[in-house]
Parts: C-alpha cells; sequence; structure tokens
C-alpha cells in the first residue's frame, strides 16, 4: 500500500511539528514534506508528488492563497486536496474556495476536528486506514 504523502507549509516551525505530530499518530502510514513559505511548497511541488497540502493562510513571502493559485496551475496541483488551517474570517474563507480550496481548518483546533477534515478530504478511515 501506497503512503499518503502530506506537504505542510506554515512558516511557524512549532505549527509544523504539531501537524506532523499530529498526522503521524492518526494515519497509518504517511511520509511529511515541508514547506515554510508558498515559494517553498511550489518548488517542492516541481519535484515531488503530493498527495495533500495543508497550508497556513498568513505567511510572509507567498501566502496560502497564492499558493492555492500557483498549485492550481501546475499539472501535478490541479486536483491535490489543499487545505488551510487559519484563523480568519468567514469572508476570507469564501474567497479562498473561489480559487480552489478543498477545506477550511480554523486555528485554534483539536486533534479531533482537524482529523476528521483529514479524514474527509482524503477517504481514510479511523485509525488511518485507506478505505
Amino acid at each position: 500500500m501506497k503512503n499518503k504523502r502530506f506537504l505542510i507549509v506554515d512558516d511557524s516551525t512549532s505549527m509544523r511539528h504539531i501537524v506532523k505530530k499530529i498526522l503521524k499518530k492518526h494515519v497509518a502510514q504517511c511520509d511529511l514534506l515541508e514547506a515554510d513559505d508558498g515559494k517553498d511548497a511550489i518548488n517542492t511541488l516541481l519535484t515531488e508528488k503530493v498527495d495533500v497540502i495543508i497550508t497556513d493562510l498568513a505567511m510572509s513571502g507567498m501566502d496560502g492563497i497564492e499558493l492555492v493559485k500557483q498549485a492550481r496551475q501546475l499539472e501535478n496541483g490541479k486536483f491535490i486536496p489543499i487545505i488551510i488551517l487559519s484563523a480568519e474570517t468567514d469572508e476570507t474563507i469564501a474567497q479562498s474556495r473561489k480559487y480552489g480550496v478543498t477545506a477550511w481548518i480554523s486555528k485554534p483546533f483539536t486533534e479531533d476536528d482537524f482529523m476528521k477534515v483529514i479524514r474527509k478530504v482524503t477517504s481514510l478511515k479511523e485509525g488511518g486506514q485507506p478505505p
């Protein structure tokens, strides 16, 4: 069985660590890639196959919305589920959806809330197994 490959994009090292810890705990087989901003994430997408992108919205350099726009223009980024992690407003959420955001997780979040969205987007069952 193939590992799910997650790209975690956040300019906060501690937030990337939290996301990685949750995924390692709940997803049976996964590879975790990291990027500290949107530009770094795009460079990763140009060289790596990724199954899911989890990104912060507000980052220095290239923000999450610009990352979504550029990822959707790449051949291997058109259909990747993209999840935004942010404490932004409903208006920002609505705006992000028009650019191709798949799901939104509001900060602060619980481990259960985070994994509900991950399971929905990736079709993983409880315990991290594929369906």
